[in-house]
């Protein structure tokens, strides 16, 4: 994916259904179930056995940016907007993308000790910001800061449009946060969950290898 550099501000980059994206170059990205044993929860492996997770199967991923921020477009079908938690067994959609700290670092497991990786964590229950998640391994997810990701989404038709937005270079850890310039090709990764097919933690669609966004001068 070619993240295009164009003279926008951060309103029309923010906007999931801004004239803006209909020019972006964009690719579909195919998803599959985390696989159960992978999950960190031994309750969820155990519990979630008789239904199928990972119901969203692609998800269309597009790139802007306007050289002080960068913002990410994804798409894909849900056929239920869930963005409340009304029970202990409801759960709101969601999406993530995910950024290794480390060259090498392993998506499956969502990073090592040596090689952690960076997440951008949106929910429909939480609209406006994503949290910025740094883990080095299964169960390790911490939140790093829930104010630098803005996002937008709109559901209408049976699909989810959602924007992430994060000025290019953040403060913080060096060794947690993603930071970004003009020029980069970034790896990325992607993942969705359906809460309304239960799908929550590590219960998810995901794209099984990292695919690369450059940033265009």
């Amino acid at each position: 994916v070619l993240a295009r550099k164009i003279d926008a501000d951060a309103k029309a980059l923010g906007d999931p259904d801004a004239a803006v994206w209909s020019g972006a170059d964009g690719a579909s990205v195919d998803l599959a179930a985390t696989p159960l044993a992978l999950q960190p929860s031994a309750y969820l492996a155990k519990t979630e056995r008789a239904r199928p997770v990972g119901r969203v199967k692609q998800v269309r991923v597009r790139s802007l940016h306007n050289g002080s921020e960068i913002a990410f477009h994804l798409e894909w079908e849900d056929s239920a907007r869930e963005d409340t938690i009304t029970d202990n067994d409801a759960f709101p959609d969601g999406a993530a993308l995910l950024f290794p700290l480390r060259e090498g670092a392993p998506l499956m497991t969502m990073g090592s000790d040596e090689k952690p990786v960076a997440a951008w964590h949106w929910r429909a229950d939480r609209p406006a910001h994503a949290r910025s998640n740094v883990a080095q391994g299964l169960g390790s997810t911490r939140i790093v800061d829930e104010d630098s990701i803005a996002t937008a989404a709109s559901w209408r038709d049976g699909r989810w449009r959602l924007v992430f937005r994060r000025p290019l270079r953040v403060s913080g850890a060096e060794n947690e946060v993603i930071q970004i310039g003009v020029g980069d090709t970034l790896q990325v990764a992607f993942a969705v969950w359906e809460g309304g097919n239960g799908e929550r933690g590590g219960l998810k669609s995901f794209s099984r290898g990292w695919h690369p966004v450059t940033l265009e001068n």
